[in-house]
């Protein structure tokens, strides 16, 4: 912008504030996101003008009044940022926005689970910290569904993660809220999502008028958390090895190739840097996936809670080793498997570098992950909130 626009605007717990291009965080299909000096530990969202509805902000009213517990009683740390006050145009006009805790990103999920990013941005992160980062984005779903809510988009761009490697969730205007306060309830629908992150079910569907579950979302969860694990692999993505052209991956998702299934005859081989880490986890961890994957295709209802999920992170975080070439690797303490003896290495860490050159936690004093040199050849229980389903 060549010059500063201002918009005045009005909320009833902040009274009259101007909003300032300056002070522009950034703008969506939805709406626009600005600063406010005045009240640091909020944004102000401003809606585009084909997005202020009705039923828009009759959403917002019912998220604000019923919204639950949205942080750690002990650590005070923020699981969702949700809606915390509608914005009009001015006292007694028209709805144009809303406010919402300020969450500041110091990393994203791509920062932890891609190591070549890990190693510029946040390279003091290891496995375990891996681990805290998926249980802490468990624990906050576990919360939101146990009060009614189903997020419906989560994905590895709607997460902010902190320098302890806690989770919030952001985009709380898109998820899918049942008001009970008009009989019969009526159901706001989460609009968006993303083809990767959506379950066989729900694949090539419109999310304007599909009411979405728990079940939807604990697909979407395991994805990510595959994603945090795997190095940002894709469960449903490989080495195709069937005739004729690969399968699209919303196509894998739908005919549940998942790479490791038990139950299905499956044309993608996973690469041997991922069966790598494949073996390396938890067998905790690998029986959860499974559950989801591969009996969760059929049955949605199988699919790992996020409880689970996360006392499986816990437990896992919990008992890692430290290998003792480089106290960086950490991994699960198991027999180790064929593809390690070949290597010659116990440590899977070790043996995937010693497979391929990639060294994905580099010691305290370097920061490499692609080495020049040439590879060597071989949440507790809720009560449901008023708009929660009974």
């Amino acid at each position: 912008m060549t010059s500063e626009q201002c918009i005045r605007v009005w909320n009833e717990e902040t009274g009259s504030f101007t909003l300032s291009s300056s002070d522009e965080l950034g703008s969506g299909g939805e709406g626009t996101v600005y600063n406010l000096p005045d009240h640091p530990e909020l944004v102000a969202k401003i809606c585009h003008q084909d997005k202020r509805t009705r039923r828009t902000f009759r959403k917002l009213e019912v998220m604000i009044e019923y919204f639950p517990v949205t942080s750690d009683p002990n650590s005070g740390h923020l699981y969702v940022a949700c809606p915390q006050g509608i914005i009009y145009d001015n006292p007694g006009g028209e709805a144009v926005g809303f406010l919402v805790p300020r969450v500041e990103k110091k990393n994203s999920l791509l920062d932890h689970y891609n190591p070549r990013a890990r190693s510029l941005n946040t390279p003091h992160v290891n496995y375990r910290d891996l681990c805290s980062t998926a249980r802490s984005l468990a624990t906050a779903l576990a919360e939101l569904n146990g009060r009614g809510y189903v997020v419906g988009d989560i994905n590895e761009s709607n997460a902010h993660i902190t320098d302890d490697e806690h989770v919030t969730l952001i985009d709380a205007d898109s998820f899918q809220v049942r008001d009970h306060g008009v009989s019969p309830a009526d159901v706001y629908h989460c609009l968006v999502g993303k083809p990767d992150y959506t379950p066989p079910e729900l694949q090539g569907a419109n999310f304007a008028v599909v009411e979405r579950n728990v079940n939807h979302d604990r697909f979407a969860l395991a994805v990510v958390i595959y994603q945090i694990l795997m190095e940002g692999r894709h469960p449903f993505s490989g080495v195709y090895e069937g005739e004729g052209e690969a399968p699209q991956r919303e196509d894998s998702i739908s005919e549940g190739y998942f790479l490791y299934s038990q139950s299905r005859v499956v044309p993608l081989e996973p690469p041997t840097r991922d069966r790598i880490l494949w073996e390396s986890l938890d067998d905790r961890l690998r029986s959860l996936f499974t559950r989801c994957f591969d009996e969760g295709h059929s049955v949605p209802e199988s699919r790992p809670s996020p409880r689970e999920w996360a006392d499986a992170l816990d437990e896992t975080a919990r008992s890692l080793s430290a290998c003792d070439s480089n106290p960086n690797y950490l991994y699960a303490a198991r027999p180790v498997s064929r593809t390690e003896h070949i290597a010659g290495a116990p440590c899977p860490w070790c043996a995937r570098r010693d497979l391929t050159g990639l060294d994905s936690f580099p010691p305290p004093e370097t920061s490499e992950v692609f080495p020049k040199s040439t590879p060597r050849p071989r949440p507790t229980d809720t009560q449901p909130s008023p708009i929660a389903e009974t």
